[in-house]
């Protein structure tokens, strides 16, 4: 290439001092930037420091809160955990949905600490643990979680997991109704009605059911 280019510009007629100091300065870059396109072909100019590939989705422990490259997202865990929970995408995975809402919890997402305390309570995804799954149910109504308040009010007032206490599930439907919890007012209106766990008032049941 810089044999025509030299040629080209003697057939322009610039053959002087001035042009040969020009051919020069143009041959000196030429030949710079070859050097330079040939060093970093060759992987030899200024390299830069490679970071490790990060792991694989696959190795990764969801169950683990902490990693190098990666912040769990606690609501997408929560959403996963549920579509393992029920095999949505063809794919059903107790053990993993457990994971995710253990993760979640342990990052104070409020969702996944009632779906840990469900799954714990049913033993779905691992060994059954009633007194867990309670303990987060009970953490969680302190709290003032009014789904949380529903849900322990029906165990109560069934005897599931826990011995039959009607007063208890009327209080906790109190509360969960009062903090706007659908079907709450309702079951506290039909006890009212029919005197489960509290006296029967049917101006209380009206006032709960209407």
């Amino acid at each position: 290439l810089w044999p025509w280019v030299k040629r080209g510009v003697e057939a322009a007629g610039l053959h002087s001092t001035l042009a040969d100091a020009q051919l020069g300065a143009f041959g000196a870059l030429y030949c710079a930037m070859l050097f330079l396109a040939w060093r970093f072909l060759a992987h030899d100019w200024l390299p830069l420091p490679r970071r490790a590939p990060a792991a694989p989705a696959a190795d990764r422990d969801p169950a683990s809160a902490v990693h190098a490259d990666w912040s769990p997202d606690p609501v997408a865990l929560h959403h996963e955990g549920l579509a393992l929970l029920k095999g949505q995408g063809g794919v059903l995975d107790h053990a993993a949905a457990r994971q995710r809402f253990a993760t979640a919890a342990a990052l104070g997402y409020v969702p996944s600490r009632m779906s840990l305390a469900l799954v714990q309570l049913e033993g779905q995804g691992g060994a059954r643990d009633v007194s867990a799954g309670l303990a987060g149910l009970e953490a969680l109504c302190a709290e003032g979680e009014p789904h949380a308040q529903y849900l322990l009010g029906n165990l109560y007032r069934l005897g599931q997991h826990v011995a039959m206490d009607l007063a208890r599930a009327a209080t906790l439907y109190a509360e969960a109704a009062a903090r706007g919890m659908p079907m709450a007012p309702t079951n506290l209106g039909l006890m009212y009605l029919q005197g489960m766990g509290v006296a029967v008032d049917r101006v209380e049941a009206c006032k709960w059911l209407s």
